[in-house]
């Protein structure tokens, strides 16, 4: 099953309008990779009652700021990177 990780987030958009997130694919044994939801911020309820069942991601994580470049930009392999490895 392909997933747009882009059709994924607009969706979100709408629920997760007070903070910054992305959506990234990570691999995972038995699905060959799931989707990964990375809130920056503190921990909250979030409903994914819009998304389809296959677009839920797998796991949510809240982390308290996203790594930046100097110009505020996300550097999301490096958030990636402190969250997981």
């Amino acid at each position: 099953m392909k997933i747009i990780p882009e059709v994924v987030k607009a969706q979100l958009v709408s629920v997760i309008s007070d903070r910054r997130f992305f959506i990234t694919g990570l691999p995972d044994e038995s699905l060959g990779e799931k989707i990964v939801l990375l809130v920056e911020g503190n921990e909250t309820k979030i409903s994914f009652d819009q998304l389809g069942k296959y677009e839920k991601p797998k796991e949510i994580n809240f982390i308290h700021k996203f790594v930046e470049t100097e110009s505020g930009k996300v550097c999301r392999q490096e958030t990636i990177n402190l969250v997981f490895y």
